[in-house]
């Protein structure tokens, strides 16, 4: 088990690496030492979303684009972040930092075709202005799309990975493969 934070004021949450490549967050109440599962994923190992208070609020996968999943959907930061999914449509737009009072946010967008731009969001105002551009350099016109593909192996484990290839490109053709990361901790992401 690998602590992941404090989670209300009886509980603290684990990450649990189970058998068959199942990732697990726990529930674990400190004074009953009962636990449950909050999540649980094949495949995936679970990240932790935080509101400004550092509560845990939900938890992200990342198989082939990144998803959150939130432990309450009606909450003011699901709902935000839901917003941030509809303005960034095909991008992966995540809170970076906010100020104590929650009233400025820094939103950073990236994606396979956008290095990362980072934005300051006005809460109060509603108004979203540019802060800074990654790679500003080079051309998004440069940069191609990865594609999530997977395979199962000998032993019968999935392999996740990307496939990027030009935009002129016929198969068959050369090859760069990166072996990098896995099961579980460093891995390539979208």
């Amino acid at each position: 088990y690998e602590l992941i934070s404090g989670y209300k004021d009886e509980s603290i949450l684990l990450r649990h690496h189970a058998p068959d490549n199942v990732t697990e967050i726990h529930e674990f109440n400190r004074f009953t030492g009962e636990t449950k599962v909050l999540a649980s994923h094949k495949d995936a190992t679970l990240g932790t979303l935080m509101d400004n208070d550092w509560n845990v609020i939900g938890y992200t996968t990342n198989i082939d684009k990144p998803k959150r999943h939130y432990f309450d959907l009606n909450s003011k930061a699901a709902a935000f972040h839901q917003l941030l999914n509809k303005s960034f449509a095909g991008k992966y737009a995540r809170v970076s930092s906010e100020t104590k009072d929650g009233s400025l946010s820094v939103i950073t967008v990236s994606s396979d075709k956008e290095p990362g731009t980072y934005y300051l969001y006005d809460h109060n105002k509603k108004k979203l202005s540019i802060l800074h551009k990654q790679r500003e350099s080079i051309s998004r016109d440069r940069f191609h799309t990865m594609r999530p593909i997977d395979f199962t192996a000998r032993d019968g484990l999935k392999i996740h990975g990307y496939l990027t290839t030009p935009n002129d490109f016929t198969y068959p053709g050369p090859m760069v493969l990166l072996v990098h990361g896995g099961p579980f901790g460093p891995r390539d992401r979208w």
